[in-house]
């Protein structure tokens, strides 16, 4: 006898009957197929569940009839992602008569109106077990037409091991033979399809939870409970992007409580995939973070270094070795919060590291404070690496990094990190940024004045998790020039008049009313400021204007966020840029001859 797992579901005449049968209409077709009411053999579901499967391949299969592929909805819609030897599927019958049936397996609908023929009859599905894909989906009228196709369909093209998932619309039974009975009667016998176990269970973290009650919001009493799941991805337009299959490598620092606030932003990021996930630990430093990952699904790899270049390259050396085949490769660092489009974010951007003249593409804005960056759209090229979180490719790390690792990664990245051998490249940077970083405390991480200038200030966060990044594909090297002089010829944008002592009270007092602008417009515009440097070798002018205007400032630092003289921001959703005369843009009218001068 065929082992085959056959999960079945009926609608008769717009009534469902779904799980107990409670129709008559239904109980008499059920009887009507296998005379006595079989126990235990099958479960009926109305909604999403998951079906364990064998694990055996039976090769290529020939079947007879093209399948088409229907909507493509990530996961079926189930709000997790099933365990290890499951699959998702949804089956629908349909609320009214109008409705049509649906039959989702693996992200995908096989049956649906003007798919595979869905409709009235018997619907079926074959799954490869061992694939955990459809291979086959069929419709059969057994109201209008005998059962002698669907017949031939289950002795030929429904294999030993297979799942077949059976789903009854209108009226089936009318035209069903005997020989049609005895075959489905014999399929009820496979293997039994078990229901998915309690959503608000968690024995593996409340046992975790029990020795680390110190971890606060983690494991309070009505969270230490609740289920940890990847989220599911629903952003059509992202299937399929590298970016979900890019290995995150996550360095841990000396707190375990603030690590279990990274690794929870990390698995709701929609399509995350935990096997991905890889957490660098110091056990010297830090305990138990195995046992925190196993709760989350993610791998872990512990180290002795403490030295930052060391523990990076490391970092990049482990990647490599667990996911050789990844072109990328994705770095967060210590106590840091994702935001909901975090993934979103990079696989949006992550076409542009093609481009040789992009090095990395960030989620951290070192200028994202909380008053200039207000656009969760945009996205800058910038000469600075803003460190925290980023993507880069994996061969800029063995050609480009790794030789050089004193001298080009002895500093966090926010201080000045891969300075060396950047030639002419750029790095990829949001205005809003898609990472929050919490504070280290004094007494791990000294307070600088870099740090304060960087760090002791409220930042904006994106919480969107449908923000859209506009004109991503403008940030290659030409195109990003022409987008900036279209930009800066635009008839819309607007040249702020200032004086030199209008700025320099500006900086004084850390205000702009002292420019007098007008940001409240009901739509957002562009406004420049264009100024000449008294020293062309240093930036001094664009300091003084940073502190006006609430960017980052620092006495002994360059200024951040710079692309060839420009700098970018925005207040209020307008668009502001900082013009100096060290741009190539300058010369372009009306900015030639600007009289502003700041030393």
């Amino acid at each position: 006898m065929k082992r085959i797992s056959f999960v079945l579901v009926f609608r008769h005449v717009g009534s469902l009957g779904i799980a107990v049968f409670v129709c008559f209409g239904l109980y008499g077709i059920y009887e009507f197929f296998f005379e006595d009411l079989p126990t235990h053999k099958v479960e009926f579901y109305q909604a999403n569940t998951t079906a364990p499967f064998p694990f055996k391949d039976h090769g290529e299969r020939v079947v007879s009839q093209y399948m088409q592929v229907g909507e493509i909805l990530p996961n079926c819609g189930l709000d997790f992602v099933c365990p290890h030897n499951h699959f998702p599927v949804h089956i629908f019958s349909g609320k009214g008569k109008d409705d049509m049936p649906k039959i989702c397996v693996s992200g995908k609908y096989v049956i649906q109106k003007d798919i595979n023929n869905g409709g009235r009859g018997m619907n079926m599905v074959v799954v490869d077990s061992h694939r955990m894909k459809a291979v086959n989906a069929r419709r059969f009228d057994t109201y209008a037409m005998d059962s002698s196709e669907m017949e031939l369909f289950l002795m030929r093209e429904v294999r030993d091991g297979d799942i077949l998932i059976g789903l009854t619309f209108d009226e089936a039974s009318r035209n069903l033979g005997a020989m049609a009975k005895n075959l489905l009667a014999e399929l009820v016998k496979g293997r039994k399809i078990m229901p998915d176990p309690n959503v608000m269970q968690n024995d593996a973290r409340a046992k975790f939870c029990k020795e680390h009650t110190y971890i606060a919001e983690f494991c309070s009493v009505d969270q230490r409970n609740t289920p940890l799941r990847p989220a599911i991805l629903t952003n059509r337009q992202l299937v399929g992007s590298p970016m979900f299959s890019t290995p995150i490598m996550v360095i841990a620092g000396e707190s375990l409580s603030s690590l279990t606030l990274t690794l929870e932003t990390i698995l709701s990021q929609p399509g995350i995939q935990p096997r991905y996930v890889v957490v660098i630990y110091n056990p010297e430093l830090v305990k138990d973070v195995p046992e925190l990952c196993k709760l989350f699904g993610f791998s872990y790899k512990a180290i002795s270094e403490k030295h930052y270049f060391k523990i990076l390259e490391l970092t990049f050396e482990t990647a490599h070795a667990l996911f050789p085949g990844s072109l990328y490769v994705t770095v967060l660092e210590e106590g840091l919060l994702l935001s909901p489009d975090f993934l979103a974010y990079s696989a949006t951007v992550l076409p542009l590291l093609h481009d040789p003249t992009i090095l990395a593409i960030s989620a951290w804005n070192a200028n994202g404070f909380l008053n200039v960056s207000t656009r969760p759209d945009l996205v800058y090229r910038t000469e600075d690496f803003p460190g925290q979180a980023f993507t880069i490719r994996m061969a800029t790390y063995f050609k480009e990094m790794k030789p050089n690792m004193i001298q080009c990664c002895s500093k966090r990245g926010w201080e000045g990190w891969l300075e060396f051998g950047r030639w002419e490249r750029e790095i990829v940077v949001p205005d809003i940024s898609r990472v929050l970083r919490r504070p280290v405390g004094p007494d791990l991480e000294p307070v600088t004045p870099l740090v304060h200038a960087l760090f002791h200030r409220l930042r904006a966060t994106n919480l969107e998790i449908t923000a859209q990044i506009n004109g991503a594909d403008l940030l290659s090297a030409e195109r990003y020039e022409s987008h900036l002089v279209t930009k800066l010829n635009s008839s819309g944008t607007r040249m702020i008049r200032a004086s030199k002592e209008d700025v320099v009270k500006c900086a004084e007092t850390e205000s702009i009313e002292s420019l007098h602008l007008n940001l409240k417009n009901a739509k957002p515009e562009v406004f420049v400021l264009a100024y000449k440097e008294h020293d062309v070798a240093d930036f001094n002018g664009m300091k003084i204007l940073c502190r006006c205007f609430g960017l980052f400032f620092e006495d002994h630092s360059p200024p951040r966020g710079l692309h060839r003289g420009l700098l970018r921001f925005t207040m209020k959703g307008n668009e502001m840029i900082l013009l100096s005369n060290r741009s190539p843009l300058f010369v372009i009218p009306p900015f030639n001859g600007t009289k502003l001068i700041l030393p």
